[in-house]
């Protein structure tokens, strides 16, 4: 059986190399890192419905990112949805419920965690194109690194968000694969490392977010609109949610 990988970046405008993608790998199932409630809303264009604080903090955040991009948050999760209608093939959403895992991640954080969570999210707001392709860069060289340093200002996040994450949609992709499937998964870019290594067995192949934005290079839309500042640490909420 067959497992794909995508590595995406919600606020970038890279619909059409995901659809690319699904229609050039032809699976029997597409997984989303979504739960069905967030498809429900996204389809609906109505993310924040029914989900926890933080991550309504998160999704006004990466909408006002997504903005400078030419797109909204989300869209790559749409492609891929109509590029499975399209072919008749199964969507499958393989991650928690968003609701559960912000606010278990948010009662585990130390206080220190949650003020320079605070801090980091009003400096991120003002990045702007030089300070997210910075960020971009040094995930994209060394993403073990960057999630390490993660980690270690906000140990909590990276347990729930990344690593509980990373092991449940794992499973949830190993069991349609024990069941035949040819799988393609879209997930944040900032899960690939981790799902590559929990299903090394399998031999996923993978295609990370800097190809599918070389492949989307001729869109000017994939450009911010303006330069700024920001805060190290940023590009994590563009590439993972």
């Amino acid at each position: 059986m067959m497992i794909t990988l995508v590595g995406v970046g919600h606020v970038f405008n890279i619909g059409n190399a995901v659809r690319k993608v699904i229609f050039d790998q032809r699976p029997t199932a597409v997984c989303l890192e979504l739960d069905d409630d967030r498809l429900t809303a996204l389809m609906a264009r109505n993310r924040s419905q029914g989900t926890s604080a933080v991550y309504k903090s998160l999704s006004d955040f990466q909408s006002k990112i997504a903005g400078k991009y030419g797109t909204t948050v989300g869209g790559e999760m749409i492609a891929a949805y109509d590029a499975a209608n399209l072919l008749g093939v199964e969507t499958y959403c393989i991650d928690m419920k968003a609701s559960e895992f912000f606010n278990r991640a948010f009662r585990n954080m130390s206080l220190r965690e949650k003020a320079y969570l605070v801090f980091s999210s009003f400096v991120a707001r003002f990045a702007g194109r030089k300070k997210i392709e910075d960020e971009l860069e040094m995930f994209q060289e060394d993403d073990s690194k960057y999630l390490e340093e993660f980690g270690r200002r906000f140990p909590s996040l990276k347990r729930v968000l990344i690593d509980e994450r990373n092991q449940y949609m794992g499973n949830a992709i190993r069991k349609l694969v024990s069941e035949g499937k040819d799988v393609v998964a879209v997930v944040g870019d900032g899960h690939i490392s981790g799902l590559n290594t929990i299903l090394t067995d399998l031999s996923p192949k993978i295609i990370r977010l800097k190809d599918l934005r070389e492949m989307e290079s001729g869109n000017e839309t994939d450009t911010p609109a303006k330069p700024g500042s920001g805060n190290s640490q940023v590009s994590f909420s563009y590439t993972s949610r």
